[in-house]
């Protein structure tokens, strides 16, 4: 199975398991927001995952 490759460049499995992906709304043009703003859209964010899927898609380490 091929894995789609703009979806695996923004999202990473952690040591645990758990897929985490940057905040939404990043793109450009952020100039103008505050910087509490850009650093809370910087964190990673967990994607909930149910086990079964991870272990259909061999996410678990």
């Amino acid at each position: 199975m091929k894995s789609n490759k703009s979806a695996r460049s923004r999202i990473r499995v952690s040591k645990n398991g758990a897929l985490l992906a940057s905040g939404k709304g990043r793109g450009h043009f952020n100039a103008k927001h505050p910087r509490s703003k850009k650093l809370r859209q910087k964190r990673q964010r967990a994607i909930p995952v149910s086990t079964k899927m991870r272990q259909r898609y061999s996410l678990v380490t």
